[in-house]
């Protein structure tokens, strides 16, 4: 709606930057956080680009 793409290489590593500091400040594996939560953001611009139209 606001001419954005779905994949903002930035915003992706902001995003997983902030969740592997939670991860270590809570003892968990910082790794398989960053992997989940690769994944789920990958689904998601994947899902965001199919519903645009550009995917």
């Amino acid at each position: 709606a606001n001419g954005l793409p779905a994949r903002i290489e930035d915003r992706v590593e902001e995003v997983v930057a902030k969740v592997r500091a939670r991860a270590e400040a809570d003892g968990l594996d910082p790794a398989l956080v960053e992997d989940l939560w690769r994944r789920l953001i990958e689904w998601s611009i994947a899902r965001e680009e199919r519903r645009l139209g550009r995917g």
